[in-house]
């Protein structure tokens, strides 16, 4: 039984992943599916996986107990919006515990861009790609997160299918 942190797309990854290694395995979420950041199609699919959504909770310790881990978690509530527009969750100061064999932290989606130069990335950040994966270099090629941030594999296949051709037609 194991349980991953989080509601993005990389939370939705580890635990479909984990599921398809045979675990049991929920996820845990600070707000409830309304507010969660992962694309729709990423749930759905994590739904029909069999993996469990645990709602409106936040673990805050967890402990060695024998050979499993004691999450403590409190339950939170939704209050006015934070700066993302989502209503911001707010701890209730009730707390359970839940046990499990593995804890596994998907909190985040962000892309290490510091190996290219500058001007080959846009103001968000990200690598600054034409329609068929080009940069500034005609050198350079990608797809996928890297260029538009967190996305499906679909997207990112679709991306790299794009680049190839782009190369071959280049070379």
């Amino acid at each position: 039984r194991c349980a991953v942190v989080g509601g993005g797309n990389v939370a939705m990854d580890v635990a479909r992943m984990l599921r398809r290694l045979g675990a049991d395995v929920s996820v845990l979420y600070r707000r409830t599916a309304n507010e969660m950041p992962a694309i729709k199609e990423e749930y759905e699919h994590a739904v029909a996986d069999g993996v469990h959504f645990h709602w409106l909770v936040m673990p805050r310790a967890v402990e060695k107990d024998g050979e499993r881990l004691r999450v403590t978690i409190e339950e939170m509530w939704l209050g006015e919006p934070d700066g993302s527009g989502r209503l911001r969750p707010e701890p209730t100061g009730v707390t359970c515990e839940m046990h499990f064999d593995g804890v596994f932290s998907a909190i985040g989606e962000s892309a290490d861009t510091s190996v290219f130069p500058a001007r080959l990335t846009n103001e968000a950040g990200w690598l600054d790609l034409g329609e068929a994966g080009e940069t500034v270099d005609e050198m350079v090629f990608a797809g996928g997160d890297l260029a538009t941030g967190p996305a499906t594999v679909i997207e990112a296949i679709v991306a790299g299918r794009r680049a190839a051709r782009a190369i071959d037609e280049q070379l």
